[in-house]
């Protein structure tokens, strides 16, 4: 019974596993303990980290390529014709845990894998490999950790229950709280904002892809996300705003807040009257500089297989999604600039790769652009300082701020939005670092027909 952890050489600790986020996602999982029962292989298969809810379940389990059930058919439920069983990777109560206790394929095993999402696979005689190789060609579509759900109660957020959930409210509640260790408390001065967000992020798209495929209504934002238990709580929690376009966060006084309308208003408007002399200034970048072609690369949560041998099963491969700002290239004489851009962090729908797509080309090119046609009035979105006398009005990261047209050179519709204040107040006089923005960078119609994988 040897076990088999996937190091490398010169490692000193075992690999570290991931945490899930949604009900879409697939991982090879990394194999503990195996060995041979009779003709079959048997084996403890690891797929991520569990938590105070656990995981919420399998959506299919692959072998070599093939879909193999949870039960044989037409034996359903009967322990002596199983061939996987699922473990949420809860807090172990010990071995007679009936959820996280001794291992179903190795009850001689004095592990519970407390807080380790994982199966216990006995594979089918027909796909067990060899007695003396190591099994390791799995793939499991799984759904993701289970996360707390909130109301919102005389202005105050109060837990209903957990559930699976890709949206990011929740998503985001749960890596700042779980393993981020903050406390409900944190959230409460913003609480009506994170309900927006969440509500906000459930508002349902109809996406017509075209076909036989039909229509569909998909959520406005999704947050099928994965990371490695290296990486911090703030760095996890920005990569689920970056699956949400337009929506920004702050940290003031304490509080976590959320600014979820990406259409939101200017907080304060910079002009003839409040600037400070030579307060700001900006000249365009040269066109020569920008990328003209984007290429989006993202795993696809509508790819089946059309074989005959595995038709409807899951696949999650990766597909692009492409942006060519022709108008952009022709300035330059035909110069192509292509930048690619792995999206990463969990499958997702075209439609959502799509506008975050025209999301990032716009807030990095020509954010006027529409899909068919680079705008004349093209705004490039340099960060600058800009200082001016300035009102006790709260001013935040992720507002915007507007700055009158003729202090901007050669520009039109400068919206910008604030990365972060650089001095605080003094004397009415403040410095902020800010970016060119665009008022329409997010349109839910940023899409188009589905293009599945042809190969």
């Amino acid at each position: 019974m040897p076990r088999f952890v996937l190091r490398t050489d010169g490692d000193e600790n075992n690999p570290t596993l991931a945490r899930v986020y949604g009900p879409n996602q697939s991982t090879r999982g990394r194999v503990d303990v195996w060995e041979r029962d009779g003709d079959r292989t048997k084996f403890v298969l690891l797929l991520g980290q569990g938590g105070r809810y656990g995981c919420d379940g399998i959506n299919e389990f692959h072998y070599g390529g093939f879909n193999i059930p949870e039960f044989e058919a037409g034996h359903e439920g009967d322990e002596a014709y199983r061939n996987w069983k699922f473990y949420p990777g809860t807090r172990s109560l010990g071995y007679d845990d009936p959820v996280q206790g001794r291992s179903w394929c190795f009850p001689d095993l004095d592990e519970t894998y407390s807080f380790i999402c994982h199966i216990d696979v006995k594979l089918p005689t027909d796909f067990s490999p060899g007695a003396d190789e190591v099994p390791t060609n799995s793939e499991v579509f799984m759904r993701g950790l289970k996360v707390m759900h909130y109301e919102l109660v005389e202005g105050q957020l109060e837990e209903t229950a957990p559930a699976i959930s890709a949206n990011p409210a929740w998503v985001g509640l749960d890596l700042w709280r779980e393993k981020g260790n903050k406390p409900l408390s944190r959230f409460q001065p913003w609480a009506s904002s994170w309900k927006e967000w969440q509500e906000l992020s459930d508002v349902l798209l109809t996406w017509d892809m075209g076909g036989d495929f039909g229509e569909v209504d998909l959520p406005q934002y999704q947050a099928n996300v994965v990371f490695a238990q290296s990486i911090s709580p703030r760095a996890a929690f920005q990569t689920v705003i970056d699956r949400c376009p337009g929506v920004k966060w702050f940290d003031a006084n304490g509080g976590i807040g959320i600014l979820p309308d990406y259409d939101r208003d200017p907080v304060h408007t910079f002009n003839s009257y409040n600037i400070v002399k030579k307060g700001v200034t900006l000249t365009p970048p040269d066109p020569s500089a920008l990328d003209n072609f984007y290429i989006f690369l993202y795993r696809d949560i509508d790819d089946v297989s059309t074989a005959p041998e595995t038709l409807g099963q899951l696949l999650y491969r990766q597909n692009k999604v492409e942006i060519d700002l022709a108008n952009l290239r022709d300035s330059i004489g035909g110069r192509p600039r292509v930048y690619t851009v792995p999206l990463g962090g969990g499958p997702m729908h075209q439609m959502h790769a799509e506008h975050l797509a025209w999301w990032t080309v716009r807030n990095r090119t020509a954010i006027n652009a529409v899909p068919d046609i680079l705008a004349d009035d093209i705004i490039y979105p340099t960060r600058f300082t800009v200082k001016g006398q300035m009102d006790s009005f709260h001013v935040t990261q992720g507002d915007h701020i507007d700055i009158s047209d003729h202090h901007m050179v050669g520009l039109a519709m400068p919206l910008c939005n604030v990365k972060s204040e650089v001095t605080h107040a003094r004397r009415g006089e403040r410095t902020f670092q800010v970016q060119l923005t665009a008022r329409d960078a997010y349109r839910p119609t940023d899409h188009t027909f589905y293009q599945p994988r042809t190969q």
